[in-house]
């Protein structure tokens, strides 16, 4: 029956990492605690994905500023030596089935509100514009604090590599941080990080250059954008193209993972769960329009439901993933 499937089934190189065939289980929160790298369901969970079949597994929002926990839902830090117990653990577990893990590094930006979590420090933003649903103006982010939080990443993923695991993917899309620097929508500066896309992508960069210090080459480092913003004056597809593009020749990335939306907007936000109301494959072609320009992987989700339609999308050359 494997034999059916000839692109579904095919190894290929992430980077330095090898993978047993294009079958990814992507990025998302389980729900099942806060403290999940010491869950017993978590373990057992990815473990039998890895049984299953599956090339890569990925973690859901793992938040490289810990006072950030109590605002994201299932949110973990990785700011204390502690989790390179726990990632080792899960590292393992999955290797045993022949799979890989990635852990998927996050930092929220204004995708929360204060008056939700009146402990929590204000928020931080590429510019002073609330987010629709929580209307909280936050904090413009100054250089000097962007650097910061590039430094948070570097030493987030230097645990992560440290736990045994076999990649990171840095989280710019659903309109947190990251994704705020590049979205025409949410970036109003008129410093060196606003401007034509390079000036808006220096703060990623930042990223990823101290995610890169930390783990080497011979760790798969993906980056995870958005193809559509799904609101007015947001992000495009030609958006996502140039971000690709640039993220493609910096010659730093192994990956793109393509996502839609803006977790800050209900309506927006609707779309990046891949309901039953949207049909099988809605997303594919934002992953196609970036595998057209670049030359890297590129990983193709969101109600992607069985094998057959997973493979035509293959070999249409959609995606790679």
């Amino acid at each position: 029956m494997v034999t059916g499937f000839r692109y579904l089934f095919t190894p290929i190189d992430v980077g330095p990492m090898r993978l047993r065939n294009r079958i990814v289980n992507s990025p998302h929160v389980t729900c099942f605690a806060t403290n999940h790298l010491h869950d017993e369901r978590y373990v057992y969970y990815l473990k039998e994905r890895a049984k299953g079949g599956a090339a890569m597994l990925c973690t859901g929002i793992t938040l490289v500023d810990p006072r950030l926990v109590p605002v994201v839902h299932s949110g973990y830090a990785v700011d204390i030596d502690g989790v390179m117990q726990g990632y080792q653990r899960i590292s393992d577990a999955i290797h045993e089935y022949g799979a890989k893990f990635v852990v998927q590094l996050t930092h929220s930006g204004n995708i929360w509100s204060t008056r939700l979590y009146p402990d929590a420090f204000p928020l931080l933003a590429a510019s002073p514009i609330p987010s629709t649903t929580y209307k909280e103006v936050p904090i413009e982010i100054d250089p000097e604090g962007m650097e910061k939080i590039a430094k948070l990443f570097g030493s987030a993923a230097a645990r992560v590599k440290a736990g045994g695991c076999d990649g990171i993917v840095v989280h710019a899309a659903h309109g947190y941080l990251l994704m705020g620097f590049y979205s025409p929508l949410f970036n109003t500066r008129t410093d060196e990080f606003s401007g034509p896309m390079e000036n808006r992508l220096r703060p990623l960069f930042m990223v990823i250059d101290e995610v890169r210090k930390n783990i080497g080459r011979d760790m798969a480092l993906g980056v995870c954008i958005c193809g559509d913003e799904f609101m007015e004056g947001g992000v495009t597809i030609d958006d996502a193209k140039a971000v690709a593009i640039l993220l493609d020749k910096s010659g730093q990335v192994d990956w793109i993972d393509v996502v839609c939306a803006n977790a800050g907007d209900r309506l927006s936000r609707a779309m990046i769960y891949g309901s039953g109301y949207l049909p099988p494959g809605a997303m594919v072609p934002l992953a196609a329009a970036i595998r057209e320009v670049v030359s890297i992987p590129v990983m193709a989700r969101g109600r992607i439901n069985d094998p057959v339609q997973a493979e035509k999308i293959l070999a249409d050359g959609h995606a790679d993933l």
